[in-house]
This record gives C-alpha cells, sequence and structure tokens, in this order.
C-alpha cells in the first residue's frame, strides 16, 4: 500500500468507529510522511477514543507543531 492508501484506509476505519485497526495504518503513513500533521491528528483522535489520554496528548502536540511550523 502508498502512504496515500494508508492514510485513506485509516480514515474509513476510523469514520466506523474501528480506532485501534486505524492505528497501524496511520504509524505506516509516518514512516513515509513523517511531516503528515493530520496523520498524528488522527493518532489523537484513536488515541483519545480508546481512552490512551497522555498518548492523544502527545499526537496533537505533534500535530500542533507540524502546523505551527
Amino acid at each position: 500500500m502508498t502512504s496515500n492508501q494508508n492514510f485513506e484506509q485509516s480514515k474509513t476505519l476510523i469514520k466506523s468507529g474501528q480506532w485501534n485497526d486505524a492505528i497501524p495504518f496511520l504509524q505506516k503513513t509516518l514512516t513515509t510522511e513523517p511531516n503528515n500533521s493530520n496523520a498524528y491528528y488522527l493518532l489523537g483522535q484513536c488515541h483519545r477514543f480508546t481512552n490512551q489520554i497522555e498518548l492523544a496528548i502527545d499526537f496533537y502536540e505533534n500535530a500542533i507543531n507540524l502546523d505551527s511550523s
């Protein structure tokens, strides 16, 4: 799968509430696109909705830092 395909797959899974299943696709996206703030944001969402709040905050901060640079 390409990076874009991984990202699109993660969004499909998120839309159906499959938060944990979306995480590996977002991680794969970031291996080839380390500055993808949207992927960091969605990882934050995935962790937020699986009650991993500290991880969620870290990913949200990464997304904000990338957007502000």
